[in-house]
């Protein structure tokens, strides 16, 4: 996170407090997909197969947020598939490094 006045952020610019599954923020649905993962992974989901509950849910667009001031919320009468088709999760990931 770049160094700002409004959040304490360490020297080397790395934080591991925002995140998906709070607390500073949170997708509804997250927890559903980190079931089906496996920790230290890379997993791509494809959200708009046939049967998919995406196709008829707000699952993963839906953001409560604490940290950017306000909560995301989709459009009436779209779904998850309106906005994307596919979602990977990062498990266990280090901060990622700055590019210079």
């Amino acid at each position: 996170m770049p160094k700002n006045p409004q959040f304490p952020t360490p020297e080397n610019e790395k934080i591991d407090w925002i995140n998906a599954d709070g607390p500073l923020q949170l997708v509804k649905g997250i927890n559903d997909l980190k079931e089906l993962s496996k920790p230290n992974t890379i997993t791509l989901f494809k959200l708009n197969s046939q049967y998919s509950p995406y196709n008829n849910s707000k699952y993963l667009i839906n953001v409560k947020s604490r940290i950017f001031g306000e909560n995301i919320v989709p459009q009436n009468g779209r779904f998850t598939t309106d906005y994307f088709q596919y979602v990977f999760v990062l498990r266990n990931s280090q901060a990622l490094t700055k590019m210079k």
